[in-house]
């Protein structure tokens, strides 16, 4: 039996808290997914879980202290769903539900960047078997839905502040000397590469500027769904990404190969090893600490500027925080790594000031500050909402 207040929660995922990508399916969030959920228990309890959290971010609400426990009950409902594998068609499709819901609500929580992330891998999982055998149901499933389905503007790509480009890619290649480690994983070389490539497309030369740097043009990296085995040339191109901070002047920007290689990353820590993932979590891997410090920052500074619109009223605030605790462990355990995560700092500092400014800060919100005000991100001081 559900409360008033979860019927509250419940129309705050209609109207504004149901999942906003891929932008093509926000007509099943709030009409198909919620219809069945009637069927779901554990559906309609991760509705309401994700919605009380997204509303937690807006305002003060004691409605919203039953998100957790709501959740609770979502996963396990879910986890006893996955004891009678294989599903039917219309529960995979429950299921898949369920799990990029916790998913999101994972986003809105201070603490839940590895849950999301674990989430999302029961996403992938489902996905490639709702595909495979062809289980029809609500979701028109590509079994890369993760690193494809993100969506793009269609038009009128807006340019990054060239010099913040520019920093993040120096402050990658600070730290690439380590990536030619024998302690390196492939993992976290695979991550670095894909950084770089999330960045490095979006780099507009200056007129009559001349190639200071040496620049060569490696292949993109591997968006395969099954991509564990890294290139034989990830690295060499770690080595040839860390001299690379400037372009020739016949160079054309490429947002949509910075913006899928973005996507990429997601890809990545969905579908490689289980082992592999939680080394990248764990607080004593210090160069994936790093590496995963700068995907937090490199996310922020380049999915608003290609994201559908929809995409652009999602939260920040525990995203943020995410990130503010990955530079924390860093900082405290081993003073000799805190040099390579000054630029990200930076960043997160700037997004903080406009978190103060802003409760309920949206990526929207973040995307004005970016265009207007790109040196406070650079400087580390307070932007302008």
């Amino acid at each position: 039996m559900y409360s008033a207040n979860d019927m509250h929660l419940f129309h705050h995922f209609l109207i504004a808290a149901h999942p906003c990508i891929p932008q093509e399916l926000e007509a099943v969030w709030i009409g198909d997914v919620p219809a069945f959920s009637h069927q779901y228990e554990y559906l309609m309890h991760s509705i309401i879980a994700m919605s009380g959290s997204h509303l937690s971010l807006l305002v003060d609400d004691p409605r919203c202290k039953m998100a957790l426990s709501h959740r609770q009950v979502a996963i396990k409902g879910l986890e006893e769903a996955f004891t009678r594998w294989p599903p039917t068609a219309d529960e995979a499709h429950a299921m898949l539900a369920t799990s990029y819901l916790l998913a999101t609500q994972s986003g809105y929580m201070p603490d839940g960047f590895l849950d999301c992330i674990l989430s999302l891998r029961g996403c992938a999982l489902l996905s490639q078997m709702i595909f495979r055998d062809r289980l029809e149901g609500v979701f028109s499933v590509d079994p890369n839905l993760l690193g494809t389905g993100l969506g793009l503007k269609p038009n009128n790509f807006l340019t990054l502040d060239q010099a913040l480009v520019r920093d993040a890619l120096r402050s990658l290649a600070r730290f690439a000397h380590h990536l030619k480690a024998d302690t390196a994983k492939d993992i976290e070389k695979a991550l670095f590469v894909r950084l770089v490539e999330s960045v490095r497309p979006l780099l507009v030369p200056s007129q009559g500027s001349q190639q200071s740097e040496p620049s060569p043009s490696p292949s993109p990296p591997h968006t395969e769904t099954n991509s564990e085995a890294v290139d034989e040339s990830t690295d060499s191109t770690v080595s040839a990404f860390a001299y690379t901070t400037e372009v020739p002047p016949n160079n054309r920007p490429d947002p949509v190969t910075a913006f899928n290689a973005l996507a990429s990353i997601l890809l990545l820590l969905t579908t490689w090893s289980q082992e592999d993932v939680l080394h990248i979590f764990a607080p004593s891997s210090k160069l994936a600490n790093v590496l995963m410090a700068h995907f937090g920052a490199v996310r922020f500074l380049v999915w608003p500027l290609f994201g559908p619109e929809a995409a652009m009223r999602t939260p920040v605030k525990a995203m943020v925080e995410w990130c503010e605790k990955l530079l924390d462990t860093v900082e405290d355990d081993e003073v000799k790594w805190t040099k390579y995560i000054e630029w990200p700092r930076r960043v997160f500092r700037t997004m903080r000031s406009c978190i103060h400014q802003k409760r309920g800060l949206t990526l929207g919100d973040f995307l004005d500050v970016l265009m207007k005000d790109p040196a406070a991100f650079r400087e580390g001081r307070p932007g302008q909402l």
